[in-house]
């Protein structure tokens, strides 16, 4: 990762979404194309099939943009968030010798950095009055990501 790492501070689910620091750019928090596709990859083989959180149809569209440079520039907040809440599930749901081996940083600082960099994301989407239901979707994939790892962790 060429970006600095952010961490969480505290354990808690649902700890920081009430916190209104607002001060990272979240289009330079995705991870690299690579890593995007991984993820993606990881997320509709591990995660998916058990949360079928939306249409296949719907989620193509949105890959596109994430695993593209130029595409990126063009997503709203409530699709980042989305998209950094589906990167912690695909993280939470790989082993840890594949996130050193393919994403070149151990499990937990690959988890604390997306669990941060999602509730700074949903932080800015007023969790209270939710106009786009990709935030849902969001949220959906947060509160699975807080469940024990184990349930998620393919052998």
């Amino acid at each position: 990762m060429s970006r600095p790492l952010i961490s969480r501070t505290k354990p808690d689910a649902l700890q920081g979404l009430l916190r209104a620091d607002y001060n990272i750019n979240l289009a330079l928090q995705h991870p690299s194309v690579q890593d995007a596709n991984f993820l993606w990859d990881r997320f509709e083989r591990n995660a998916n099939p058990l949360i079928k959180i939306d249409f296949d149809w719907a989620l193509k569209g949105l890959r596109a943009n994430s695993t593209d440079i130029e595409g990126r520039t063009s997503l709203k907040d409530p699709e980042h968030t989305f998209l950094f809440c589906l990167y912690l599930m695909s993280i939470v749901s790989i082993p840890e010798e594949e996130c050193t081996k393919i994403l070149h940083q151990p499990k937990q600082v690959l988890l604390s950095h997306y669990q941060a960099v999602c509730e700074q994301a949903l932080s800015r989407s007023n969790i209270f009055c939710i106009a786009d239901v990709i935030i849902i979707r969001a949220l959906i994939l947060y509160m699975a990501s807080c469940v024990s790892p184990s349930a998620w962790t393919t052998c």
